[in-house]
Parts: C-alpha cells; structure tokens; sequence
C-alpha cells in the first residue's frame, strides 16, 4: 500500500501480510484548525498473510457498562475469584456463607436500603436530584452480617476500595489475583479502584481495562464470536483497536507497538 513516507507498506511487510488500499492522493483531506494539511484515513484490505493471523481481538473506548454496579473487579473477573475466597474463610463457612453472599447484585447480601449501589438518589424541589451516601450502609453496599467476614482484618468494601496497587500487594501470596492485578498495573491503571464504578471511567481507561483482561485471559480452543473474535491455541493474539493508529500484536516481542489500523 502507498502512504506517507512508506510507513504503512514497510509495517505490513514486518508482519508478513500485503495491504491494499486507496492512493496516497486520497491521503489530504483539506486544512485542519491550525491551516495544516490534514490526514484522511485510509481505506484497505489484507491481500495475502492472513492465514498467518489467528485471533484479533476488538478492543474500543466504549465503556465496560453503563450502571454504577460495572466496574473493573467484575469486568476483569477478579472479584468472582475474591468472593470465593471470602466465601472459602473459617467465619464464612461457620453460617454457611457461600460466593453469592458476597456479590452487591444478590439481596442476600446486599444492603436493602440503596440494594447493593451504595448511594441513593436525593430529590430536591427546584433542583436537580443529587446522589448521596446510602445512610445505611454508608456506601460499603453490604449489610452489616456481610462485612462482618474479613480476610486479614479487610471486608470485601474494603477490598472494593483498594486501588490496583494496594490490592497487588494485599493478595501478594495468591496467583491468580496476583497475575490478573499486575496485567491490569501493566497497562498503566494501578490507581484505579477495585470497585469503581464504570460511569467514572474515561474511554482511554476502559480501553486499557479490555486490554488488560485481553492480556490475561488463557487462550482456548478455535471460537468465534459476535465480537469477531477467533482463538486458536498455541498462538499469540493480535489486536484491533479504534484509536488512531492502534494495530497491536500482543506478542511479547511487538506488544506497545502501534501499527496504522487495516480493515
């Protein structure tokens, strides 16, 4: 493919793939606010090598959700394996506590006053309604019999208010949480809240979190799904991103590179 300065066409012959697509006279697409020329996106398609690639993964700035009950301990996965491990405690088993108990989206757990959300919504006369504090449970989400069970002296609210590199040291001696928390302080997020909710991320926060559960998921078998996503084991995954200049092949050896997108 032509493009400025050759780019475009020595990246692809890198990966081992032939591009196609418009002229490099197609390029500038009029003046920007600055009277500079500006770039137009290029149109392609991939001619040859794509046996090559396995899986590509969509990784976008959408957000991870779009209620307070999204955010990234339960985007990653992470916080499925911390409530077994509440759950899996000598107090927990003793009144038969299990998982669930400690999911903010089950009753049984859950504060009943704000049912799990941590605030509630306050209405004002000739005012806008403003979100405050549930009363009850001040914003934990949990009721009382919940926060009760403690893994070194820390509820799972506290756990949920842990940033990434609190909670990296605090599960320093368990694996899975260990790996899955160092990924996520990879990409740059280690000042994120476990518990924060998704409504406060940015796009480029979310994007790093798709990524960093991209990162450390385990390859499986050959799928596809609704996502475009196909995984073959054995095999290292590629990403397509939705930011400007954001082909990125996750193998190790490539991974932070920034390729022009293909379609």
């Amino acid at each position: 493919m032509q493009c400025q300065g050759g780019r475009r066409e020595d990246r692809g012959r890198r990966a081992g793939i032939t591009l196609a697509g418009e002229n490099v006279e197609n390029d500038v697409g009029g003046m920007n606010a600055m009277g500079e020329d500006a770039v137009a996106t290029l149109g392609g398609h991939i001619l040859s090598g794509l046996e090559a690639i396995k899986r590509l993964v969509v990784v976008d700035q959408k957000p991870i959700g779009r209620t307070p009950r999204s955010n990234l301990a339960t985007y990653t996965g992470l916080f499925d394996h911390v409530r077994q491990l509440f759950a899996a405690t000598k107090h927990a088993k003793a009144r038969r506590f299990d998982a669930g108990r400690f999911s903010f989206n089950v009753a049984k757990g859950r504060c009943a006053h704000c049912e799990g959300e941590g605030f509630v919504c306050v209405e004002l006369l000739f005012l806008p309604s403003v979100y405050a504090p549930c009363p009850t449970c001040n914003g934990t989400r949990y009721n009382d019999q919940t926060l009760e069970i403690k893994i070194r002296d820390k509820s799972i609210a506290d756990l949920l208010r842990m940033t990434v590199d609190e909670a990296f040291d605090f599960f320093a001696d368990d694996n899975t949480l260990h790996r899955v928390l160092g990924v996520i302080r990879e990409v740059g997020l280690g000042y994120i809240r476990l518990g924060q909710s998704a409504t406060e991320l940015s796009g480029g926060e979310a994007q790093r979190i798709k990524l960093a559960t991209e990162l450390q998921r385990a390859q499986r078998g050959s799928t596809r799904t609704n996502k475009a996503l196909q995984r073959c084991p054995g095999q290292s995954p590629d990403l397509l991103g939705s930011a400007p200049a954001c082909v990125c092949p996750l193998h190790p050896a490539r991974r932070g590179a920034a390729w022009p997108a293909v379609s």
